[in-house]
């Protein structure tokens, strides 16, 4: 049995893939059995790579297939032949057999993203947890949130608790100077209900009620006034002191003391001590040279007592802010709860568990539940462990991974090996702890086996001026930026090794620090579009630029510009679908054909098909000839344009069939198209999931199309523009990080958790801070808190300016503004200070220079690899046109409010009331239609409204009592002619009838003739016709009698 689990130290582009490849080929080939695999868990982070792990193993294992015997020259082989023993006729032998098994049962094939693995278990503990087997994943967190929110917000008026805690949080925001909104308070702060690194805080506030963050808020209150008192006495006492000795403000060193006393007494307790004042008081320096001698006297003489009162005051201060603070989240905290109940209401209707839940519900049910068992219920026991970017597992994720670890480390033949890097740890927002990572290096684990730490120091990645500049500059850096040593350690010994790969270029930009937002803006496109323009020069494509942003708003802008230049980019802005105008157009379609008094829809059919057509004709005229007309002329007038479009077969169509005859009619695609076809896949999914009405498919893809994104074909010649976060893990030849300005201390809403006495603040031992600079000086705690939040500050925005740097291959350009202030100070705060002092420590320095370079930029020497393949470059579909397969007219009524015009003659009330019998089986009549596509969520209450209208009516109330014998739509069959139906027969008596007939537009003679002839049947077989009646849903109700 191993005595130690591997640690793979790596840095970026050290070879980390390779190492794990490696080491699980070794598994595979060392093993007796060639399914080893199925026993193998690896768990990474992104599904892309995912696939890149598998694909590696999989060619892996093709090549080590087709080695010869005295094959010498594959670095893979030549390291498991050392490392296993064995010979290349073993290796080949056993990868035939492993590859072929694996091909045949690539499910079992287990290498996974993190999310996907937890949510297998959640899936196999369904049962015990509690939650239907068929729930969907959704990771569109933010909306489900703010709609929880808007719900809440609704039931004002309705919960007098609630309304009463809602409408005195407004007030206290108007009372502070802020807005009278309080949703996108309630909004921020519901965000902590998903993010893993709060929900023990969260957790321990769940059995909290609005009473007990009343009771809390009057307790708070009362120490506000208190404190507050103290420190106005105190302030007072203490001028009182000055002056009676006959001092002036004027005694003092620019009156500085006094102001500042004076200030505290009128409860002013802003900005008080970001000046020189402690310090002169502490030290005694308090007046000028020139002040009289008795004078000084004085002073020196009450000094300490001055110094005395003056912390004193500044420990009362911070104490009032600190309750403040508390404050300042009690009314959103104590709403919390609440929207929590309504985020569960949503997701039970809607059936579905969101994905920043699954580690939270993994560790609720296995934390008490032996390994063996839940190995049991997924089905598998796993020997072997790998996992991938452990810098950014989360608490939850790595103890919900223990116990299964753990169990398998006991017993024999069995591994772990963790690759990761802690200076690429970036998402500590979303719940990741590096810290994990150094407790293994230093084995602090619970773990009886010790961690292996294998050092990967060579940079294969980047050319050496690249790996030179990083090294350097990460090198000088550390010496100043951290608080931590810790991470001052990792830095200064982060030096990464060449692998003669020579060459590469470093352009760092200052560009003038221009006080227009417009114009800074303006600068970074113009520098972004030049570097770009000079790469083309240099032979490099396209495809091989990637510009690095830290938020989506600097690469929308940049996107923008770009488009305007004609230069192709590709960003996770232009991958959305709903960026295709193609797609938009049939959403339109789908919109008019479906609400025809929709004038958005049809302006936006008109504008499509003006510049898709390229017409001579004006889009003023063209717009003006269409806008007005009814539907039927309006596809009509489209014939002009040789577009023929039958609305009737749209309407007899199944919603993908729908979609495709929408393309073919309109001939959207006739090369293959990205956008249409992960459209056409959406409609697919979603048809098989849901009865496809189009009214609610149209609603799920509205809430859906921020998030649905094609895959960037892998030949498409664009500029990418991506986040740093995005781009973790990959590499491009060149690089262009722009809007290198970070302050890496700024921050957006942080809040940090306080640790209190329970019996001092009313049962609760965590209250919410809004995290700021006076944190500093709540207490030690609060100093110890401060501290931490600004260590992990440091490490996190330097590995974010870590992972920017290290992604080129070539070329890396950095653009940032001069950060120096009018006496040349550099801002050490900010990345762009940093530039400018390292390139000061190397006296590169210059100020009016822009553009510092290291290495030189060279002409791209080798051509892409392209590959041997025929592209289907046709976009195929088969329409009903072409297939001529009939569908059947029920799928007609997907088409919602146009249900007269979908179906022969207005039938679809006819069909529901047939299944009518009373009062009671309205609801679960239109919930089966509606569960079967037939009619959408509005048709359903319209149909409702009408149906209960019918059914309440006092002329008929009693003909729709459950305890009458009723027949609806049933065939009386006559001896001499055709069978008649009649809508509905309700028998009075034995003998007794009422006969109902259903109308839905304008009677005509036809009508009551039809009712007559049914008399004149019954009446021939021996039954008495009480009352012939015609329900009439034309317009308004209308019921007659005959």
């Amino acid at each position: 049995m191993k005595h130690f689990y591997n640690i793979y130290n790596a840095s970026a582009g050290s070879g980390k893939t390779f190492n794990l490849v490696k080491e699980y080929l070794k598994i595979l080939l060392t093993d007796p059995q060639i399914d080893s695999y199925k026993r193998i868990l690896s768990i990474t982070f992104t599904n892309k790579a995912v696939n890149e792990m598998k694909s590696r193993i999989i060619d892996s294992l093709n090549q080590l297939t087709k080695i010869t015997i005295n094959d010498k020259n594959n670095p893979l082989l030549n390291s498991i032949k050392k490392e296993t023993g064995l010979t290349n006729l073993e290796i080949q032998s056993k990868s035939i057999s492993i590859l072929k098994s694996i091909l045949i049962n690539y499910a079992s094939f287990n290498i996974s993203t993190i999310d996907k693995f937890t949510q297998k278990i959640i899936r196999n503990f369904a049962y015990e947890i509690k939650i239907p087997v068929n729930y969907e994943v959704e990771i569109k967190t933010k909306d489900l949130l703010e709609e929880s929110t808007a719900k809440l917000i609704s039931r004002a008026g309705v919960d007098k608790k609630l309304t009463k805690t809602l409408i005195n949080f407004s007030f206290e925001k108007s009372a502070n100077d802020k807005s009278w909104d309080i949703e996108y308070d309630l909004n921020n702060i519901s965000k902590l209900l998903l993010n893993e690194n709060h929900f023990e805080q969260i957790s321990a506030i769940e059995c909290k009620n609005l009473e007990d963050f009343e009771k809390l808020k009057k307790l708070i209150d009362d120490k506000k006034i208190k404190t507050e008192s103290k420190i106005v006495n105190e302030a007072t006492n203490c001028l009182n002191l000055i002056y009676s000795k006959g001092l002036n403000d004027s005694d003092f060193l620019s009156q500085a003391l006094p102001k500042h006393l004076k200030k505290v007494k009128s409860k002013n307790f802003n900005a008080l001590y970001s000046s020189q004042l402690e310090s002169n008081v502490k030290s005694g320096y308090l007046y000028k040279k020139t002040l009289a001698e008795d004078k000084k006297s004085i002073i020196d003489l009450i000094k300490d007592e001055l110094y005395v009162i003056f912390t004193s005051l500044k420990k009362k201060i911070f104490k009032f802010k600190f309750y403040e603070n508390i404050q300042s989240n009690n009314r959103p905290l104590s709403i919390l709860k609440h929207i929590n109940s309504e985020l569960e209401i949503i997701k039970k209707e809607k059936n579905i568990i969101l994905i920043s839940e699954f580690n939270k519900i993994v560790n609720n049910q296995i934390k008490n539940q032996p390994a063996l068992f839940v190995y049991e219920k997924i089905g598998v026991k796993y020997k072997h462990f790998f996992i991938d970017e452990f810098q950014d597992t989360s608490k939850l994720q790595w103890t919900n991974l223990v116990p299964l670890i753990e169990n398998s480390l006991s017993s024999e033949d069995s591994s772990l090996s963790i690759s990761g890097d802690i200076k690429q740890a970036i998402y500590r927002w979303r719940g990741g702890e590096p810290e994990q990572l150094l407790k293994l290096c230093n084995n602090n684990t619970d773990f009886f086996t010790k961690s292996k730490v294998i050092n990967l120091e060579t940079n294969y990645r980047s050319k050496d001026e690249i790996i030179k500049f990083n090294n350097s500059f990460f090198y000088h850096i550390s010496q100043f930026v951290f608080t931590s040593e810790v991470h001052k350690k990792i830095y200064k010994n982060c030096q990464q090794e060449y692998n003669n790969n020579l060459g590469g270029y470093v352009g760092v930009n200052i560009l003038e620090n221009l006080d227009s937002n417009a114009k800074k803006e303006n600068a970074y496109n113009l520098k972004i579009q030049q570097i770009v323009e000079d790469s083309l020069k240099n032979n490099f494509e396209l495809r091989d630029i990637c510009i690095l942003v830290r938020t989506n708003d600097q690469g929308v802008k940049i996107s923008d510009f770009l488009n305007k230049k004609d230069i192709n980019i590709i960003s996770s802005e232009t991958l959305l679908i709903s960026k295709s105008e193609d797609v938009e157009f049939i959403i339109a379609i789908l919109k008019f054909c479906s609400q025809p008094k929709l004038m958005n829809s049809k302006l936006n059919i008109i504008n499509y098909l003006h510049r898709k057509k390229n017409l001579k004709k004006s889009k003023h005229n063209f717009i003006k000839e269409l806008i007005k007309k009814p539907k039927k002329d309006f596809f009509e007038e489209l014939h002009k344009l040789n577009l023929h479009f039958d609305y009737n077969i749209l309407t007899k169509s199944s919603l993908y069939e729908a979609i495709e005859y929408i393309i073919f009619a309109f001939k959207l695609s006739k090369k293959s198209n990205n956008y249409i076809q992960f459209f056409l896949d959406f409609a697919f999914d979603y048809s098989n999931k849901n009865f496809a009405n189009i009214l609610d498919f149209i609603d799920h893809y509205e809430s859906k199309k921020d998030t649905l994104s094609i895959v960037a074909p892998d030949e498409s010649d664009a500029v990418q523009i991506m986040t740093i976060h995005k781009s973790k893990g990959l590499e491009f030849p060149v690089v262009i990080y722009a809007y290198a300005d970070i302050d890496i201390y700024k921050e957006k809403d942080a809040k940090e958790w306080y640790p209190v006495s329970r019996d001092e603040y009313n049962g609760f031992n965590n209250l919410l801070l809004n995290f700021n600079k006076d944190f500093e000086f709540f207490e030690d705690i609060g100093n110890s808190i401060y501290k931490t939040h600004l260590m992990n500050l440091e490490l996190d925005n330097i590995n974010l300016l870590y992972v920017a740097l290290t992604r080129a291959q070539n070329e890396l350009h950095i653009i940032c503004s001069n950060s120096c202030n009018n006496k040349g100070e550099e801002n050490l705060k900010k990345y762009s200070g940093m530039f400018i002092n390292y390139l000061k420590s190397n006296n590169l320095w210059e100020e009016n220079k822009e553009t510092f370079e290291f290495g030189q930029k060279i002409k791209k020497d080798f051509a892409r690899k392209i590959l041997n393949t025929s592209i289907i470059d046709e976009f195929i579909i088969n329409p009903k046109e072409v297939h001529d397969i009939n569908i059947d007219a029920k799928s007609a009524k997907i088409w919602g409010t146009s249900i007269e015009e979908a179906t022969n003659n207005g039938n679809l009330l006819h069909e529901i009331m047939s299944k009518i019998k009373s009062k009671q089986d309205l609801d679960k009549v239109l919930n089966d239609f509606y569960d079967d596509g037939i009619i959408s969520t509005n048709l359903k209450e319209n149909y409702r409204q009408t149906i209960f209208e019918i059914l309440d009516h006092e002329k008929l109330r009693n003909l729709y009592n459950p305890d009458l014998k009723s027949y609806n739509e049933k065939d009386i069959i006559l001896k001499n002619s055709n069978p008649i139906r009649a809508d509905r027969i309700v028998f009075t008596s034995d003998k007794e009838i009422c006969i109902i007939d259903y109308k839905t537009g304008k009677l005509k003679k036809e009508d009551y003739d039809q009712l007559s002839n049914y008399e004149v049947v019954l009446s021939s077989m021996g039954y008495k016709v009480k009352d012939k009646i015609i329900i009439n849903t034309a317009n308004k109700l209308e019921v007659i009698k005959i």
